[in-house]
């Protein structure tokens, strides 16, 4: 036993008693595994009063298995015809499989289908606040560009499909060459495998100008050197040195203008990674004129209340391992 708490009904157990396994299991660096089913793992089954339960047998594993297995669970089934609990192990790993954060894919910023359905989600009336309507907005327009997005995500699969479908026709066109059924089918798989492939290319320089933004961005370092101490300010040069007038001030805290949001918007990096909602920036850019005068009182709200909405306050970390196998998580990079 590893307490004296152990045990039920019977002589109490005594520290001495416990001692020694204790001692063993600290040396040998063991730790019990998690544990569900039966609370004792042994019981004399005798009746009433004379019934004793205890904790005999355990289940222990050392650093090495918590770092292989620590998914795992001990459990403790009834006792059937034993007086002890049979322990189960189950080593299977078990994969939470949770859903992907939706991320607009540039390459739907020039498709009529997606115009249309961003000026179809934007004419609908939500009420309460702006900022809860757009919000509300881009929610149902990223539910509904989630097909879309598939389609391109697949793009090799159904560029491939179209050519093998191309190379069939062309194969019945040889058996059978004025066939006008399968010249017609076969000219209207060319059109499509040319215009699939258009959109394969444009997928392809958006990766390719994805991942080649992210090493370059890799090779700066923004952390600078550390000091072992930091001057003091100088309380001469604060109260003798430029100062802003009340007119400047005034000037600092008046309500933003339409022009300086919209400025604000035009200086951003259009490759900028998306936020919680999962639109680029590229998309308010190109949207401007639809989404442009609810995102212009969205801003102007949050300056009047300084208030956001929480979805909009939360975002996605991911944990990016710093070497080929990592086991513990300070091997591994929190990005948001």
């Amino acid at each position: 036993m590893l307490s004296v708490n152990d045990r039920i009904n019977g002589n109490p157990v005594h520290q001495s008693e416990v001692v020694d396994f204790q001692t063993c299991v600290d040396d040998t660096s063991l730790g019990l595994l998690n544990r569900k089913g039966c609370q004792w793992s042994w019981c004399n089954k005798r009746e009433g009063t004379d019934r004793i339960y205890s904790n005999i047998d355990w289940s222990l594993g050392n650093s090495y298995w918590f770092i292989q297995y620590g998914y795992t669970e001990a459990i403790y089934e009834n006792y059937g015809v034993s007086d002890h609990s049979p322990i189960v192990l189950c080593t299977e790993i078990i994969r939470n499989h949770l859903l992907k954060p939706f991320r607009l894919l540039n390459v739907l910023l020039q498709e009529e289908e997606f115009n249309k359905l961003v000026q179809e989600v934007w004419d609908q009336n939500i009420t309460r606040y702006t900022m809860y309507s757009v919000w509300q907005k881009l929610q149902r327009l990223g539910s509904r560009a989630k097909g879309m997005n598939r389609v391109y995500n697949s793009i090799d699969k159904k560029v491939e499909m179209l050519k093998d479908q191309l190379q069939e026709i062309q194969k019945r066109i040889n058996n059978d060459l004025f066939n006008n059924t399968l010249i017609l089918e076969e000219k209207e798989l060319l059109m499509q495998v040319e215009n699939w492939q258009v959109i394969q290319e444009k997928v392809y320089r958006l990766y390719k100008r994805k991942y080649t933004g992210r090493n370059i961005i890799s090779t700066i370092c923004l952390l600078g050197t550390r000091v072992s101490e930091l001057p003091c300010l100088d309380v001469n040069i604060a109260r003798n040195g430029p100062y802003l007038n009340r007119e400047q001030n005034l000037n600092k805290i008046k309500s933003v203008s339409d022009t300086k949001i919209l400025q604000g918007l035009k200086e951003l990096p259009s490759d900028k990674a998306p936020g919680i909602g999962g639109f680029p920036i590229e998309f308010f850019k190109k949207y401007w004129n639809i989404v442009g005068e609810e995102m212009i009182k969205v801003v102007k709200e949050f300056f009047e209340s300084g208030k956001l909405l929480k979805s909009v306050c939360s975002a996605t970390i991911t944990l990016v391992p710093e070497m080929a196998s990592p086991y513990f998580v300070k091997e591994f990079r929190p990005i948001a």
